[in-house]
């Protein structure tokens, strides 16, 4: 018995070691690093999340943000998928609707993770504003601050994969287009046929 009380207090005194060289959030970047690219759909947005690692943690952040007026609950039982090995939640949209990043972004927060940045699917056109180079989705509207580089030119109808740092999702403005980087060319509209 004194074997098994000194094997189990060594095997806690391990662990506790472990945690304090290891932080969450270490062991969290080190999964998602391993994870493979982002892929998004049609209709879908994909949010990287720090902190959902557990059956628990996604249930908390899936019920937060299934009270979404935006999402397809047909789809996913609820619109919301939630994979805990890539620290990845996939929200099916709407077909049309507009995606409230703010709102997301709110509502992961107020769940308790953070969203470190989001992926967005968009169909659209090409335009300018001034110095900005301005991406306008064609189903709902919505438009987007492109940084950097980007495909194609003014006018143009594109299909790309964007992303939007978390951080610059909290400090947007409402009524302004968040600013976003294309992260992956799919196509342009001679592609689109």
């Amino acid at each position: 018995m004194k074997f098994i009380t000194f094997f189990a207090a060594v095997l806690l005194a391990a662990g506790v070691a472990y945690a304090e060289t290891h932080s969450h959030t270490d062991i969290e970047k080190s999964r998602v690093e391993e994870g493979v690219d982002v892929v998004v759909e049609r209709n879908q947005t994909v949010v990287q999340v720090n902190g959902v690692v557990c059956s628990f943690c996604a249930y908390g952040a899936e019920k937060a943000l299934a009270k979404l007026d935006c999402l397809d609950a047909a789809q996913f039982g609820n619109g919301v998928l939630i994979d805990i090995n890539t620290h990845r939640i996939t929200l099916a949209m709407a077909p049309g609707e507009r995606i409230p990043l703010r709102d997301i972004h709110n509502r992961i927060k107020k769940a308790g993770y953070d969203p470190v940045a989001f992926y967005l699917r968009v169909s659209g056109s090409l335009e300018r504003s001034g110095a900005k180079l301005l991406l306008r989705d064609a189903d709902s509207g919505q438009v987007y601050s492109i940084m950097g580089a980007a495909p194609g030119g003014t006018g143009e109808s594109v299909d790309v994969q964007l992303r939007v740092d978390g951080e610059a999702v909290a400090i947007s403005s409402d009524g302004e287009p968040v600013s976003v980087v294309v992260d992956r060319w799919i196509s342009a509209a001679a592609d689109n046929g």
